[in-house]
């Protein structure tokens, strides 16, 4: 069940588990598109110790009280913390503006919550729940939660975008960080397709 309201966003705390790390990065262009038109998508938020706690839209948030908006408005999500984080994922997957390590970020949280609240499930079911819940295949969830194995270097270039996850699942193959880290950048010079990297891993 979902309301609407309108908060002050300096009432709303932040969500610190934000499957998006970048959430307060780079404000100004979001800031002044609000400064014009007001905020035009709601921010979900959940009531917590009498107040609200930021479920999707902490940018939103964060840009509304850079402006000085003295309100904003707010979707009430009545919802379970695990079921909050499904509500986030899928806000953000919907809008596409996830890099694909926070969104392998985002499955792992919830993998691990649902092994914990399902502890009989196989692998297998808590990867098709989380593909059920977010409309992915059961592969394209653990092609993205593969990508948290990658060496960091391979990781950073994913998040930059340089690096696609069709490119990246190949390299797990690779065992070796450095060889790994190599092919990466290697692909990315060269622009080599999926196919060409998996022929050279």
């Amino acid at each position: 069940m979902m309301s609407l309201v309108l908060v002050d966003p300096r009432a709303i705390q932040p969500d610190p588990d934000n499957v998006r790390r970048d959430a307060t990065d780079d404000l100004d262009g979001l800031a002044d598109s609000i400064r014009q038109h007001g905020v035009l998508q709601p921010l979900g938020v959940a009531r917590e110790s009498g107040g609200f706690r930021v479920v999707y839209g902490n940018r939103r948030r964060a840009a509304a009280i850079k402006v000085g908006l003295p309100e904003v408005p707010c979707v009430v999500v009545d919802a379970s913390p695990d079921d909050r984080l499904i509500h986030q994922m899928l806000e953000n997957l919907q809008r596409r503006d996830l890099n694909d390590m926070d969104k392998a970020e985002g499955f792992a949280r919830l993998r691990r919550n649902l092994a914990r609240q399902n502890p009989d499930w196989s692998e297998r079911q808590v990867d098709d729940a989380i593909g059920q819940a977010v409309g992915f295949s059961t592969a394209t969830v653990r092609r993205y939660l593969g990508l948290r194995d990658l060496a960091p270097a391979v990781r950073d270039l994913i998040t930059d975008g340089s690096l696609t996850v069709t490119q990246a699942q190949h390299l797990g193959a690779v065992t070796d960080p450095v060889n790994q880290t190599e092919l990466a950048e290697l692909a990315v010079e060269r622009g080599l397709s999926a196919a060409a990297l998996s022929r050279a891993c």
